[in-house]
């Protein structure tokens, strides 16, 4: 039998086969089948045989089977051995077979199993023989105390220096922490982050977002925060969390973070972020100085919900003192979920009416105007002008009594007459029909 046929073989059967034959035919079968129902063994009948007999095993199917027993056989397999089992397959084996897993089935498996791992290989035969995706899976499992034994900061540094910022994602954020801590000490000042560096700009977003907002303030000063930042490409900011985007964007403050990155990659970080933590990290001065330096295909590209905290975050003036394409983008982006403008307080709402252009409106949709007016008092509805009326009755379902016109005395004679058939009218113009300010909004049409 191949390693092939033993795919549908179970765990127990598995098991059973091999207390069938006993210790020593099992070995005597050849490589290939001794990889094959040793891969179709599971965690518990490992246990059962004891490590010594898996590493047995592992000698007796040699490397290249071993290594064909694909990624998550080869974990389940080496976890189940000590630290004198591992001794015995040997560190040149067990590099060979952890270069044959991914940086997740690594990362996956137990701390001590990892630790004894590299303490029989090595720290500069695993940094030689494994590449950073193995490498990160490795860091990934370990705890800190365990990679700060292992690993001295060049060696850890150089370990960086194989792994990409997505090989570092599979690391915790212990791990990563005492990466960066290496990295940073080790490296020239400045130097951290440059493209073409060992540790370029995506292998620090990588590891800042595998860390918590605590761990992040800890490692980076505001200066190293808005350099780091201003290195940063969109895709590389693509790589941070909510938390540890927030945590850079609080430690480095918005003037510096406006200064230093680019406008995709701005809108990258903000787009990073969740609504919860935009409103948390930004005040309306800094929420506003971020709207303002991104575009309106930047805004709008935001979630709904993201949109809508960037908004709430900033104040009616800051919201004003955007440009119409500025405003637009926003409104567009919170259109997707009209309900998140109910988050926004009516002088806001008012604001990002006035600031866009008239024309813009009716591409909101009937159900984001409604709302938008619904939100707004009467003394706001009257101060909107002729035109961003027009467009919001048009967009919500009204005829306004002809095309562009902005009085009685404009409205065009024609032929009319009473049809019995019921009507229904648009969700958004009742619910806009029911607030207090209906009234002056329609009065103001004729003011």
């Amino acid at each position: 039998m191949t390693i092939e046929h033993y795919v549908n073989v179970g765990g127990e059967q598995a098991g059973a086969m091999f207390e069938t034959l006993g210790s020593d035919q099992v070995m005597a079968l050849g490589g290939e089948q001794v990889a094959g129902m040793f891969s179709a063994m599971e965690g518990e009948q490992l246990a059962d045989l004891g490590g010594a007999t898996v590493a047995e095993a592992i000698i007796a199917m040699g490397t290249e089977n071993a290594v064909d027993m694909g990624a998550g056989n080869i974990a389940e397999v080496v976890g189940s051995l000590g630290t004198a089992d591992m001794a015995t397959v040997g560190g040149d084996v067990l590099v060979d077979l952890a270069g044959a897993m991914t940086g997740e089935a690594l990362a996956g498996m137990s701390s001590d199993a990892v630790g004894a791992m590299v303490e029989t290989m090595g720290a500069d035969a695993a940094l030689a023989g494994m590449g950073g995706e193995q490498l990160g899976g490795m860091l990934g499992a370990m705890d800190a105390g365990q990679i700060g034994e292992a690993f001295t900061d060049q060696a850890l540094t150089e370990v960086a220096g194989k792994m990409t910022g997505e090989d570092a994602k599979v690391m915790d954020g212990d791990s990563a922490a005492v990466m960066l801590e290496a990295v940073i000490t080790v490296m020239e000042p400045g130097e951290v982050g440059n493209k073409g560096s060992a540790v370029d700009a995506g292998m620090v977003a990588g590891m800042l977002g595998s860390m918590d907002a605590a761990q992040v303030q800890d490692a980076i000063t505001p200066e190293m925060a808005a350099d780091l930042a201003g290195k940063m490409e969109a895709s590389d900011v693509a790589l941070l969390d909510s938390d540890s985007a927030a945590a850079m964007m609080g430690t480095m403050g918005a003037e510096s973070a406006v200064a230093a990155m680019g406008q995709e990659s701005l809108a990258s970080m903000v787009g990073v972020m969740d609504a919860e933590a935009i409103v948390a990290t930004l005040d309306a001065e800094s929420a506003g100085a971020i709207a303002g330096a991104l575009t309106g295909d930047n805004l709008e590209a935001l979630a709904p919900d993201q949109a809508a905290g960037m908004a709430v975050a900033m104040d009616a003036e800051q919201i004003s003192d955007l440009n119409a394409d500025q405003a637009a983008g926003m409104a567009a982006a919170i259109a997707e979920d009209p309900t998140q403008i109910l988050e926004l307080d009516s002088d806001s709402v008012a604001a990002m009416a006035a600031t866009m252009d008239a024309s813009d409106i009716g591409v909101l949709g009937s159900d984001m105007v409604g709302t938008m007016v619904a939100s707004m008092d009467s003394d706001q509805l009257e101060d909107m002008s002729p035109e961003h009326i027009a467009e919001a009755l048009d967009t919500v379902g009204a005829d306004y009594m002809g095309s562009g016109a902005s009085g009685f005395d404009e409205v065009e004679a024609t032929e009319t007459f009473m049809s019995e058939a019921a009507v229904e009218a648009p969700d958004a113009l009742t619910e806009m029909m029911d607030t207090e300010g209906a009234a002056s909004f329609f009065g103001s049409m004729f003011k």
